[in-house]
């Protein structure tokens, strides 16, 4: 009986070592460290919240570039996906716990990069394959492309939340930058976003948005692409659509033939803010 007893305590012993050593190792596999604060009176930081329910939930960044993810939203090596190449963007990983801020916290030309929430950056034909019956949508932004060390660059910064690839988590996207905007060529430090429409006023100002929670959901949003249309109010020349089932294309036409789905500026400083508010429910229907 004592030696059932002490082989009982052992074995208990050893689970709770395991258990530790299985809970530090989640823990630390890809928390980012926190990350400076940018001068936002000069420099635009991105934001990235979790307002779900969810304690945490997975950040996958893609660059277009051959830039390092190392350094960006407080990543490092450890947070490293695919190395960068000739061929291949650099993709990162962190895990984003709930309520927490998560800053870019760099002041470098940043270019088309590509946030999703939850999965990695993929063609709706792979998403499908992989279980996302309706396609993955995405946020996406350049920043500090204007202003670089007293430098005038010169070059729009822009921002959007896409559904052209589909549609699998509910985005909000906001900005802080809404001060006024020169026609020259300066440092135009806050300047505000627009998403290209224009009314009695001149160009109207952005400042928050949610996509939908249906394909349809995501027509007709300032700063939002719909499902296959890459120009907004147009499909031009949209990557490969879902075929497993396919979904019809119905692009914006609120505001006529321009492309409100891409925010724009000529300026930078500020922040903007994509917030996740949680993974659309499945099935979800179709457009009709």
């Amino acid at each position: 009986m004592k030696k059932i007893a002490k082989i009982l305590i052992a074995l208990g012993i050893g689970l709770l070592v395991a258990g530790v050593i299985l809970y530090d190792w989640h823990c630390n596999k890809p928390n980012p460290t926190p990350t400076p604060l940018v001068d936002t009176t000069k420099y635009t930081d991105v934001v990235l919240i979790n307002d779900s329910e969810l304690d945490s939930v997975q950040v996958f960044l893609t660059l277009q570039g051959n830039e390092s993810i190392i350094g960006l939203f407080g990543m490092d090596s450890l947070n490293i996906v695919t190395y960068c190449t000739d061929s291949t963007p650099c993709v990162g990983s962190f895990w984003a716990k709930k309520g927490f801020a998560y800053h870019l916290g760099d002041t470098n030309t940043l270019s088309g990069a590509i946030v999703t929430w939850g999965v990695q950056n993929q063609a709706c034909t792979a998403a499908q394959n992989a279980g996302f019956q309706f396609g993955i949508n995405n946020f996406e932004f350049t920043v500090n492309t204007w202003w670089q060390n007293g430098i005038i660059e010169g070059a729009n910064e822009s921002a959007d939340i896409t559904c052209v690839d589909g549609l699998h988590s509910i985005l909000s996207m906001s900005v802080t930058s809404t001060g006024p905007r020169a026609d020259s060529l300066s440092t135009n430090f806050g300047a505000f976003w627009d998403f290209g429409y224009t009314d009695s006023t001149g160009l109207v100002p952005f400042k928050t948005v949610t996509n939908g929670t249906t394909l349809e959901g995501c027509v007709n949003l300032p700063g939002v692409f719909p499902y296959g249309c890459d120009w907004g109010y147009k499909s031009f020349q949209p990557p490969t659509p879902c075929t497993n089932p396919s979904y019809p294309v119905k692009c914006s036409d609120k505001f006529g033939q321009i492309n409100t789905s891409q925010l724009n500026r000529p300026g930078q400083g500020g922040q903007i803010i994509c917030r996740f508010i949680g993974f659309t429910a499945d099935p979800q229907p179709a457009i009709k």
